[in-house]
């Protein structure tokens, strides 16, 4: 397989095995370190060129071992038990350990988000558009590189449609994404919202995610370090235009919503 596809033009990259850990768990074959071993430097020596990587799905047991994966990569399987909640704290555990052992390995990070939420095992409902748009851009903030949806499952046909609007804001937004000159966490009064500032290019952006099924009104992001004085800030996705005054943004953003703001001219700083 390596060999019939490896100058293919549209191959971005060898996804090797999904959770090994559990498979060796319950005795599947190809699971052993040798095993790992082997597929790994196999792929490579064919194809040094394509980033090789193992989904570790949510076990840490297998994360302290990255020697043979390119990428840090896992899954978490989110609740979402009631009609309008879902269950962002083991999400949030997960991500917060996965960003510091990526970190510490020197490794990119990638995260698949289960669209279903293991509906049928965990017994939960499929995440509706607004939590899968919020988990996305949550999991951005926490220096994701990429993101990988599960939703090859029969109950998330009605809901795969939706995800094209993510995926177009997601290619709209990769260039800063990926190839920002700086960035730093935004902290807030308000313990539900997550904030941080892009630098690309000489321009400021900023994206906001509300955690929780609450209405976020108002909430004052302090950015004065990196902003100080007032500007003019426009939405890049809708018309929700607002401002930063004397170096603090005044944020209100619906139940899980998020907003992606661009700062005008910033030519002096």
């Amino acid at each position: 397989m390596v060999r019939r596809y490896r100058n293919h033009p549209n191959l971005l990259l060898y996804h090797g095995m999904d959770e090994w850990w559990s498979g060796r768990s319950q005795g599947r074959p190809f699971c052993s370190d040798a095993d790992i071993k082997e597929i790994y430097w196999m792929v490579r020596k064919l194809d040094p060129y394509h980033a090789f990587f193992f989904n570790l799905g949510p076990r840490p047991q297998a994360w302290y071992d990255l020697r043979f994966t390119d990428i840090f990569s896992y899954d978490c399987y989110v609740r979402a038990t009631s009609p309008v909640e879902f269950d962002l704290e083991r999400y949030m555990y997960y991500l917060r350990h996965g960003q510091k052992y990526a970190a510490d390995e020197n490794k990119p990070m990638i995260n698949v988000i289960q669209f279903n939420g293991g509906t049928e095992v965990m017994q939960s409902r499929p995440l509706r558009f607004v939590e899968q748009r919020c988990l996305t851009y949550i999991t951005l903030l926490y220096d994701s590189k990429g993101i990988m949806y599960f939703t090859g499952l029969s109950w998330c046909k009605s809901k795969n449609k939706e995800l094209r609007k993510i995926n177009l804001e997601l290619e709209k937004l990769s260039p800063i994404l990926l190839s920002y000159e700086k960035a730093g966490k935004i902290t807030s009064a308000n313990k539900n919202l997550e904030a941080k500032w892009f630098k690309y290019k000489g321009e400021y952006y900023i994206i906001a995610v509300n955690m929780k099924n609450e209405k976020i009104s108002n909430a004052a992001l302090p950015v004065q370090t990196v902003l100080p004085g007032s500007y003019s800030v426009n939405s890049v996705f809708g018309s929700q235009n607002t401002k930063i005054t004397n170096g603090t943004l005044k944020i209100s953003l619906e139940p899980y919503g998020v907003r992606v703001l661009k700062i005008s001219d910033t030519s002096t700083l």
